[in-house]
């Protein structure tokens, strides 16, 4: 199995050099643009951001244009130019949004009187306001991504010093719980009940260009305080707070004061240097890299993925780093990443590395990923496919590994989403199904007694659930253009116990974010989402009911 996926690896690195065809369009069609970029990262900022609001079928286009490379955020594509306007018309916090044409080579402004030449002769038979066409090369002005703040970053180009612009932006968050804890809950044996957690952290962001290179620092001073540090653990399960480096290459948290209840440290959560062509961009140091379709659970990221409910997704955790990425013709793409960690005893080796190359690429309307990786010295292969059907988008992820027998183990999820209006408002609704190949069917009256390969994937924070088959429902509805309600429910199919997380968000302005929820589990003890035993059974673990209140603030300098 090594000797063929070293085989493998080869071949790809053979495509990954070879001279390939230049930049192209899309598949042909009509599509909502929303934003431009010219920071891939940024840009997968934004996409994710997308698909957890309320937007339909977004993905990412590369472009050329002008001599600039960028990568646009859009929804489609659509076969004619009345359904693209009609999605456009329908777009919540986009004002700048405009139609683009791949058909045509070019853009169309956001009018319903605008098409390309050859669509608009038929149109003006079907209606005649369509009789009058202007055709631009350039996005309009004040063409903008309005609710996110990682297009203030891409702005650069409209101002003469670019080559050298700095962008510093400081994100300020505070994250309180409270956990109703079960009798016999091992916390609620130290701190009692209800328990209380705490996080503040500022975030500042340097983006400086370097010439063709761009500097990218991400710096965090945290504080936390609560009940959960008394046991020497962080709660994790709505935030998911990095407090250390311990198997990262480099220790870039440092320790400020540690006390029973509190504890204050600075990181470095991105440190890196990434350079850009039209076809070739190279990373290099400390990012994030976010592979895999999942919506709640994520087999296919298998680098520091999101637990199913974690709330603030707005940064995932940076790892140390070297990405490769060559644009190919028709909008595919080829990436090369190698992820450096240290094993527990402080070691930089290759057997707790990462080695990975991903082909995306298009049939028609299908959009897919190919994955062949060497993950702790063990091999992976995966592939993904997004596809429409009807108006709903499909994804399907499938990841197939090994146990520490050799045995291959396959897990994988697949869902479907999709927009609509529900009495004149935004609604979305999603559906997923996860298989968990490292589970157990059945849990063990300790859950200190699960199978090994289980144990490392939980203690590697790769995996959070710890049996075989889930189900996850999800529900979004906008009240008003500033709030929107969410709720989601995961089901163990093994136990039938489920855990309800709901909550409503409140935006007063592009800097400003307020959110209020609950998670509530259902299940007895020894189920999943009920009271685990541990300890032989003397206490238990999980099975609490909590209360969340995150607030986030945005300052750009």
């Amino acid at each position: 199995m090594r000797l063929k996926l070293r085989s493998t690896l080869f071949v790809f690195v053979l495509g990954l050099l070879s001279p390939l065809s230049p930049v192209a369009r899309a598949d042909s069609g009509f599509y909502v643009a929303l934003a431009s970029f010219e920071s891939i990262d940024n840009a997968e900022i934004a996409l994710s951001r997308a698909e957890s609001s309320l937007i339909a079928f977004p993905s990412l286009i590369p472009a050329e244009v002008d001599g600039r490379f960028l990568y646009r955020l859009v929804i489609g594509p659509y076969s004619t130019r009345s359904e693209a306007e009609q999605e456009r018309q329908s777009v919540v916090g986009y004002e700048g949004a405009w139609i683009w044409s791949t058909d045509a080579s070019t853009v169309l402004l956001g009018t319903s009187d605008q098409a390309t030449i050859q669509d608009a002769a038929q149109d003006s038979r079907e209606d005649a306001s369509t009789s009058e066409v202007t055709l631009v090369d350039t996005a309009p002005k004040g063409y903008s991504l309005n609710k996110l703040r990682v297009a203030k970053a891409n702005s650069r180009n409209k101002k003469s010093a670019r080559h050298f612009q700095t962008d510093i932006d400081i994100r300020g968050k505070l994250f309180s719980t409270t956990s109703l804890l079960p009798a016999n809950d091992i916390q609620r044996q130290v701190s009692g009940t209800p328990s209380y957690d705490h996080t503040g952290d500022v975030r500042i962001m340097l983006k400086q260009d370097l010439g063709p290179v761009q500097l990218i620092v991400d710096h965090s001073t945290v504080l936390l305080n609560g009940d959960s540090l008394a046991l020497g653990t962080v709660d994790s399960t709505v935030d998911q707070t990095v407090t250390n480096d311990a198997s990262r290459r480099w220790d870039w948290t440092w320790e400020i004061e540690d006390g029973d209840r509190h504890q204050s440290f600075h990181r470095l959560d991105r440190l890196a240097f990434k350079w850009q062509s039209s076809q070739w961009g190279v990373t290099v140091g400390r990012e994030a890299v976010s592979w895999g379709n999942g919506i709640v659970f994520q087999p296919m990221d298998l680098f520091s993925p999101f637990s199913p409910t974690v709330v603030d997704r707005d940064y995932k955790a940076g790892d140390d780093l070297v990405l490769i990425d060559r644009l190919l013709g028709n909008g595919q793409d080829l990436q090369l990443l190698h992820i450096a960690r240290r094993d527990i005893d402080g070691d930089a080796t290759s057997d707790v590395s990462s080695t990975a190359l991903k082909w995306h690429g298009y049939v028609g309307s299908v959009e897919y990923d190919v994955v062949a990786a060497q993950h702790y010295d063990v091999d992976v292969f995966a592939a993904a496919t997004r596809f429409p059907v009807g108006q709903a988008l499909v994804r399907v992820d499938v990841v197939a590994s090994e146990d520490l027998a050799g045995d291959q183990v396959f897990s994988g999820v697949v869902n479907a989403d999709l927009t609509f209006m529900l009495a004149d408002r935004n609604a979305y609704a999603f559906a997923e199904y996860f298989h968990n190949g490292w589970g157990v069917s059945e849990l063990p009256d300790d859950i200190t007694l699960l199978p090994l390969d289980l144990q490392i994937r939980l203690a590697r924070g790769e995996i959070f659930n710890l049996m075989k088959n889930y189900v996850a429902l999800g529900f979004n509805y906008e009240w008003h253009p500033l709030v929107s309600h969410s709720a989601t429910l995961i089901t163990n199919l093994h136990d039938n116990s489920s855990l309800f997380q709901t909550g409503v968000s409140y935006t007063p302005s592009d800097n400003q974010s307020l959110q209020f929820g609950l998670i509530e589990p259902f299940g007895g003890t020894g189920d999943e989402f009920g009271e685990l035993p541990i300890l032989g059974g003397l206490f238990t673990t999980g099975g609490a009911s909590r209360v969340y209140l995150r607030w986030v603030y945005y300052l750009g300098l």
